[in-house]
This record gives structure tokens, sequence and C-alpha cells, in this order.
């Protein structure tokens, strides 16, 4: 949906075209009786993308549209990562969630860069019914507990992910093990 990228006559340019193709999924599947939800980055910087000038108005169309549409819910990561390896700064702050929120009624999920602190006050305050912790996963075989017991979270070694072998998928060490 990023301007750059949706360069289609019928899906591209204006916010309306863009948001389109989206859209038109959701009705579809819903229209054939079948729940489906929507994963988007605001403003995320992967894959040769860039930030672009209107992502603010562009996704707060799709999360009302999303809303319109009835997608069983919507989950906005901030890919926060992929913006610190490109000296940016955060994706997009609470103001912009707090709108999301009242753009889309249904399950909203946020991530990106969440702790158990910060999760807790997102579904807390209303910003958001769940949180995903994404590659946080990958890292804490044992999420669950670390964040129960406020343990420090174990940071996913980005250089090994997507791609290659098996290393830093099935082989970071849970909590006790890292403590020893």
């Amino acid at each position: 949906m990023a301007a750059g990228h949706a360069d289609r006559a019928d899906h591209g340019g204006s916010i309306e075209n863009r948001v389109r193709f989206t859209v038109e999924v959701v009705e579809a599947a819903r229209a054939a009786g079948l729940p489906v939800g929507v994963k988007v980055s605001p403003n995320g910087v992967v894959n040769g993308s860039a930030p672009f000038d209107d992502w603010r108005e562009l996704y707060l169309r799709l999360a009302a549209e999303l809303d319109r549409a009835g997608a069983a819910y919507l989950n906005v990561t901030a890919q926060a990562s992929h913006r610190e390896r490109n000296g940016l700064g955060p994706a997009f702050d609470e103001a912009f969630l707090t709108e999301v929120r009242a753009a889309y009624r249904g399950t909203l999920i946020v991530g990106g860069g969440y702790d158990a602190a910060s999760a807790e006050r997102a579904v807390a305050g209303g910003t958001a019914d769940m949180v995903a912790f994404d590659r946080s996963y990958v890292a804490n075989p044992d999420l669950v507990e670390r964040l129960r017991t406020r343990h420090p979270l174990a940071e996913a070694d980005l250089g090994k992910l997507y791609g290659g072998g098996a290393e830093g998928y099935t082989d970071y060490p849970p909590m006790t093990e890292a403590a020893a």
C-alpha cells in the first residue's frame, strides 16, 4: 500500500485505491462465511520500502474500512527492529494507536517492541485487545514464563532470521540456562 510500490491504476495512487484490494479480499472472504484478519506494518521499512508521507491517513482509512467490512481482527505492528537498523525513529506513537482504536472496533492486536509492562498497559488502557510478541517467541522458548515473572526478554539475532540454516530458531536457551 506504500505510495512508491502501489503504482497500478486500479490499486495505486489515491488512498482509496491503495486500500481497495485489502478491503475487497476481506469482503470476499466474509461473503463466503470465512473469518479473516489483517496484519499491517504502518510506516514499516523492509525489502527496499521506505516511509511515505500519507501513511497515517492511509492506515486510519484502512482501519475504518476493515471495521466496516467486518475483519475478524486487525494486527498493527511497529517493526521496531527494522526501523532501528535503518536509523529511523519509532514507526508510530501511542496517539496513532488511539486513532486506530477509534476507527476499528473489532479485535485489535498490537506488536513491536512490547515487554510485559507495556503490553499490560496497552490492554488495560484500551489501546489494544491483545499484544503480539512475534520475534520474542523465537528468542524466548519460555516467553510466557518470562512475561509472568518479569524476567528480561532475550533479543532475537536478526542476522539469523528469515533464511539460512536452523541456527537462531531452536537454539535460544530458556531463562534458567541463560542465567547459569
